[in-house]
């Protein structure tokens, strides 16, 4: 009997075929139980020890490289090579591929001749020059590069393959680290094919760039991560607040020499001037101290120990200067007890800006002395942060505070360095720490200085730079990174383009002495902590809350994961793959596209993504008891899908296309089910499709992630399972015979009558307002008003209709205005409310069509099943739906409706949400006034009243009820404060600028 091989090759029949693993000849098991198994083909007659030999050859490359390589027809001597049975997936040249990364071009010739070698990577593409610039790549190891040609060669012409081959790899980066090129190209084609080569090549290129540049940020901040020593958090917590309690009983005690008695303690009463301010003082320069250390060493990790040190040259010596001399000298005593560690991070600072002004050379011992302090930077800045919400939130008492304070440090660092580009002093909205908490804070006081000063006055009071004759030194270039020239170490520290450090219009000296500074009781500098501790984390800047004492933020907060349908370029498969499935779900590739990322934006707008989240699963309940449980013999957790969006959490980390419609309609059906294998850290290893047969269930298909080969002992696990799980039927129940019964004609459904007139009412409604569909298509990104995206809007949860609505308004598909028209202009209740009140009466269970829920009755269920009428609930539902999401962002003050609103004001939607956020009990958010307290006129243009029946503010008085507090609490609040609005809605501008925009389009 013929061996049968893999891809459809069929054995001589004089080659007989061995186990690898097992040493036993194939034709003794059948092939169907050994499907992809790797196998040594020689002689039917080969003596068992030059068998052996070949197996323990085989044996050994499969150890390395894995058992694909055992596909690509490896010579092993004595007339034995390497081959897989019949039953495995992809194609040869992922063997191929495979192999040569473990043979290189040294032994290549192993596999095959040359030509037959590059056809089976390239295919009829395969000349000379492309063959060329393969074996250069193979030799300088350039696997990703060698791997996307190979998978692109059906899209590309032999010329763009070489400029692929070509593409360089950044040091540490691997574009493609696992993953067949066989499934690589057939996602590439599904995205692809309907590009020209040009095109193609171009979406390839800016993938290759966008994963490269994404790669090298992740390992960036791993390395950065990896460069911190947070083993000695814990000791350093107790050596700082050791510290503390030494420094602050010297402080008391105003002597080194005198005890502090126990009775002393409880006499002494701290007061501001004497205990508080200076402890204030002495956090205010270690959160300096421990901001520029954090800064230290990121720049120290992204350019290098000398360009780093030269860059933050000025910020290390100004902070380190803060604290004299004798308070270092007593924070570094040592206390090996408790930590090595100086108890304050400018300890640190001190020591390099010391050996800096002693001009001693930037060597390699520099290098190690940099990075032993720069590596405790994240441990003393968690240090600084916990112990300066302690002392704020909870050791200072509200009372003992003065109505207004400031602090000498931070003058000095203000003055020398100004404000972040990050944090902006206009953007600090944390109210002062003083006596009365009722105090503007320091964005606010901008604010109403801003409004005070007219626009021209303000750019008269700018104040000049003066002009440098002196041409600046050129920058150097390390690595690609341009740098600053060395400072002249003579010249005054000034503010400089550092990591995070701008000199803009926010600081201190830059205008007007009328103008409100920062000062310490602000905690802006506290802000600035935050954003050093995130931006080690890797994030551009920390998210704060504002607080009743103290802001409050995540050192270490959970990354928000994407929607699981949308493409990530951490991988060239996985992005490849996420766009691939986006297209089985029939959403169609942008034409004239240049730009991976406008590819993806294109695909996800697609009115049928909103559809894919929105199908169930029937499941046998049999198979679903085990979903959570353990296959046995592994410790593999089994997940078993039950609806598409569990199917899309799985595609996105495996990068296959398991959430397409075929496999989500036989899921449907019950004709299969689909599961998951997790290992102990809940990551998934496999995917596997269940078919149902007559008694049971069997393995259908199983894969790793990129369709690769599943690890054989899972698979042997899962199918052992799989056949011990029967397909149970519900026994029959007894039938006994019901008694005779006389018949009956049913009776008619009394709603049809009402359906032509319904029906008739909804056209004119449509008829009356077009632009209703076009607004709320727009939300599923479907521009032509396309009736067929509303159904899969009305099935797509309220998570993902929610994402939908932000999306189309920060991508501007629908305009604010015209979306809040569009939610308030519902078809089907205008056309019930526009009945004949006779048959609105006679019928009353009508207006439960246009309640967001399920139809009480079949006879109306039957009614809107009209195609004009089925729209119509649909453009209902959907408008109730979405309405409650604007409401939600709106109150909850929500970056993406803020910025919606002031790019396209609108009074009716200022009005409304006006009232209710005036009504309502609490804002977690800033707030502004609109109006004087006690008083009915709002200011603006045009002037409006409060109490006027025919202005703007009366009609909307329900708001307060629907949204709000109610409306008896808005008059009341109205009265305290005035009527509020977000400060976000001003955008940086007035209150008058927004009104006349929003009254605009009225009086034009």
């Amino acid at each position: 009997m013929a061996v049968r091989l893999a891809w459809g090759v069929i054995a001589d029949r004089d080659r007989g075929a061995w186990m690898v693993d097992t040493g036993e000849r194939v034709e003794d098991h059948g092939q169907e139980a050994l499907a992809g198994a790797a196998v040594v083909l020689g002689d039917k007659n080969s003596p068992a020890a030059a068998v052996l030999a070949a197996r323990e050859s085989l044996a050994e490359l499969i150890g390395t490289g894995g058992i694909t390589v055992a596909g690509a027809g490896i010579d092993l001597g004595a007339g034995f090579v390497s081959a897989r049975l019949a039953g495995t997936g992809g194609d040869r040249r992922d063997a191929v591929l495979a192999a040569l990364r473990i043979l290189g071009m040294d032994d290549a010739r192993r596999i095959g001749e040359r030509t037959a070698t590059l056809v089976a990577l390239f295919g009829v593409t395969a000349t000379k020059p492309v063959g060329a610039e393969a074996e250069r790549a193979i030799a300088e190891g350039r696997w990703a590069a060698l791997t996307l040609a190979s998978a692109a060669a059906d899209l590309l012409g032999p010329e763009q393959l070489v400029q692929v081959l070509g593409w360089e790899i950044p040091e540490g980066i691997d574009p493609i680290p696992t993953g067949a090129p066989s499934a690589l190209a057939l996602n590439l084609r599904r995205v692809l094919e309907s590009y020209s080569r040009p095109r193609r090549l171009e979406l390839l290129a800016d993938l290759w760039e966008q994963v490269c540049t994404r790669q090298a940020s992740a390992r960036t901040l791993r390395l950065l991560l990896d460069s911190q020593d947070l083993t000695v958090e814990d000791g350093l917590h107790r050596r700082y607040r050791q510290h503390l309690e030494a420094e602050s009983v010297d402080l008391v005690t105003g002597s080194r020499e005198r005890e502090l008695s126990l009775l002393d303690a409880l006499h002494y009463i701290p007061d501001w001037n004497w205990f508080w301010r200076q402890r204030l003082e002495w956090m205010i320069q270690d959160a300096i101290a421990a901001t520029v250390l954090l800064r230290t060493a990121v720049a120290v990790q992204e350019l290098g120990v000398h360009d780093g040190i030269t860059l933050l040259r000025d910020q290390i010596g100004t902070a380190a200067s803060l604290p004299t001399k004798s308070e270092l000298i007593r924070a570094k005593r040592k206390r090996p007890d408790i930590s090595k560690l100086p108890a304050r991070p400018a300890c640190h600072l001190r020591e390099i800006d010391a050996w800096l002004r002693r001009h001693q050379p930037m060597d390699a011992a520099f290098e190690r002395f940099v990075r032993a302090r720069t590596a405790h930077a994240l441990a003393y800045g968690l240090v600084i942060d916990q112990a300066c919400a302690d002392l704020v939130g909870s050791h200072i008492a509200v009372d003992i505070l003065p109505e207004d304070w400031d602090s000498e440090s931070l003058r000095t660092w203000r003055n020398a360095f100004g404000n972040t580009e990050t944090r902006l002093p206009s953007d600090w909205w944390q109210i002062p720490l003083v006596r009365n908490r009722d105090a503007d804070s320091l964005a606010a006081r901008l604010a109403k200085w801003a409004e005070s000063v007219d626009a021209r006055t303000t750019t008269q009071v700018l104040i000049p730079a003066p002009i440098d004759p002196t041409p600046p030194a050129e920058p150097a270039t390390r690595n690609g990174v341009t740098t600053p020239a060395d400072p002249d170490p003579d010249a005054e520290p000034v503010a400089r383009d550092e990591p995070g450090v701008q000199d803009e219009s926010d600081t201190p000296g830059m205008w007007s002495d009328d103008r409100p500074r920062e000062v310490g009781a602000d905690l802006l500098w506290y802000g600035d902590l935050a954003d050093a501790i995130l931006r080690m984390r890797g994030q551009a800047r920390a998210e704060i809350g504002w607080g009743y004492l103290v802001p409050y933020f995540e050192t270490d907060p959970t990354v928000p994961q994407p929607d699981p349908l949308t493409p990530r370029p951490d991988s060239i498969p996985l992005a490849v793959a996420g766009a691939a499935q986006l297209v089985s779900l029939g959403a169609i590739a942008p034409a004239r596209c240049r730009e991976w990322t406008r590819l993806c934006a294109g695909l996800m707008t697609s009115g049928s993504v909103a559809a894919a989240l929105s199908n169930e699963f029937e499941v046998a309940e049999t198979v679903l008891v085990h979903d959570g449980s353990t296959l046995p013999e592994t410790t593999a957790r089994i997940q078993i899908a039950r609806n598409a969006a569990r199917l899309a959490e799985w595609s996105d980390y495996m990068g296959n296309c398991i959430a397409g419609p075929w496999y989500q309609d036989q899921a449907v059906r019950g004709l299969s089910i689909l599961v998951a294998l997790r290992d102990e850290q809940d990551t998934i290893q496999v995917n596997a499709e269940l078919r149902a047969n007559r008694s049971g269930w069997l393995v259908s298909e199983i894969y790793g992630r990129f369709n690769s080969e599943a690890d054989p002992a899972l698979g042997r696990a899962l199918r052992r399972w799989v056949l011990g799980l029967r397909r149970t039927e519900p026994e029959p129940a007894e039938v006994t015979p019901d008694a005779p019964v006389r018949p009956r004609r049913a009776k008619p459904n009394p709603f049809l009558e009402l359906a032509p007139v319904l029906r008739e009412a909804v056209r004119a409604v449509f008829d009356a307002a077009p632009e209703t569909l076009r607004a709320l298509t727009a939300v599923a990104g479907s521009p032509e008003a396309d009736p067929k995206a509303l159904t899969a809007m009305r099935r797509s949860p309220a998570a993902r209709l929610n994402q939908l609505c932000a999306e189309a308004l920060d991508a501007d598909r629908v305009s604010l205005p015209d979306l809040w028209s569009a939610v308030n202009n519902r078809p089907l209740a205008t056309a019930l409310a526009n009945l004949d009140p006779v048959l609105a009466a006679k019928y009353p269970r009508l207006q439960t069509l246009t309640a967001d829920a399920q139809l009480p009755s079949k006879r109306l269920r039957e009614l809107v099943k009209a195609p004009e009428l089925a729209q119509a609930r649909s453009m209902d539902l959907i408008a109730l739906r979405l309405r409650k999401a604007l409401v939600e962002m709106a109150m909850a003050d929500a970056p993406t409706f803020a910025a919606a609103l002031a790019r396209r004001p609108s009074w009716d939607l200022i009005c409304t949400f006006a009232i209710a956020i005036t009504s309502s009990p609490d804002h977690s958010y800033p707030v502004t006034a609109i109006s004087d307290p006690k008083s009915t006129k709002v200011t603006g243009f045009p002037a409006t009243s409060l109490t006027d029946p025919d202005g703007p503010w009366q009609p909307r008085l329900s708001a307060a009820v629907e949204f709000g507090g109610g409306i008896e609490q808005f008059w009341e609040r109205a009265a305290e404060s005035g009527v509020l609005i977000s400060l976000s809605w001003l955008k940086g501008g007035t209150w008058q600028a927004l009104w006349a925009r929003a009254w605009a389009p009225a009086t034009r």
